[in-house]
């Protein structure tokens, strides 16, 4: 297949790139700034972001001819404590995704994948979260929640097929888990409260393979939660601990937990894709036993 990567430089789009290649896909990389020169040769580039005021003019035609549209763009903050950090990731769901969907809609793509996230579920603590369980109606959370259902329903309006991967929080190279790893070795990361709440991960190469069953599979018009097993969130940190022979995390009950308590069910992607979330919630980039 022809396929077109949107957001072919991120922590998603790196090791898809890869897999597409070596399936024997034909790859168009589009990504702003200079990591599209570090993508392997034989990927035609295309410098871009979903924001750039000439993309209308340019983009139908870099389109033309594709089987596929696979977009990953996001801008997800280093920084959860900075007011300002979600401008960007939010401009790019509310803006920039629908702007794209209008673009592939006017190229005639046959089939769409769009990346999105189960942050926007609400926190259920011991209750598992599937496709079902509606987003989260909580008006503080309103700022997270309204930019992806509207970048989702703009995939969802177009005339082509299409599928939504909603990933839970990402592990692996070029993650918030490089940070993690790199907190534990100096002593500075602790278990926040109790560490009983879960922790949803979904390593960046378990989702490039979940992109590769949908080309495979095309399940038109569904959406799909992508995760490890979820674990708790002082267990995680006590394994991720140990990998690196790191010192142990201690508990600290007044520090709050950086994710949401949910508890993610991806049992339909491994019915209707085949999919497994071979490498789990580690950094290894090979699957175990692999």
């Amino acid at each position: 297949m022809r396929v077109f990567v949107v957001g072919a430089t991120g922590a998603a789009g790196r090791p898809l790139v890869h897999a597409l290649l070596d399936q024997g896909h034909e790859v168009t990389a589009m990504a702003p700034g200079r990591r599209l020169d570090l993508l392997p040769s034989g990927v035609r580039t295309i410098r871009a972001g979903l924001l750039d005021p000439h993309l209308d003019g340019e983009l139908p035609r870099q389109l033309s001819g594709h089987d596929a549209v696979i977009n990953l763009a996001t801008a997800v903050p280093a920084d959860d404590d900075d007011p300002n950090g979600w401008d960007l990731d939010s401009s790019l769901r509310q803006t920039g995704t629908p702007r794209l969907a209008r673009l592939i809609a006017q190229a005639g793509i046959p089939l769409t994948v769009q990346l999105s996230i189960t942050m926007i579920y609400p926190v259920r603590g011991e209750q598992w979260i599937d496709e079902s369980v509606p987003v989260d109606s909580d008006p503080e959370r309103a700022a997270l929640v309204q930019p992806t259902a509207t970048m989702e329903n703009s995939i969802a309006a177009l005339p082509g097929a299409w599928t939504i991967l909603r990933a839970a929080r990402f592990v692996g190279p070029g993650t918030v888990q490089d940070r993690q790893r790199e907190l534990l070795k100096a002593g500075r990361l602790p278990i926040p409260g109790d560490g009983l709440t879960f922790a949803s991960h979904v390593h960046v190469a378990d989702v490039a393979d979940a992109v590769l069953a949908v080309l495979d599979r095309q399940p038109a018009g569904e959406t799909f939660n992508l995760a490890a097993e979820p674990v708790r969130y002082g267990d995680y940190l006590t394994r991720l601990a140990e990998i690196d022979d790191a010192p142990q995390p201690a508990p600290a009950a007044d520090v709050e937990p950086d994710l949401d308590d949910q508890r993610i069910d991806s049992a339909k992607a491994r019915r209707l894709l085949g999919w497994v979330a071979r490498r789990g919630n580690w950094p290894q980039a090979e699957p175990a036993g692999a």
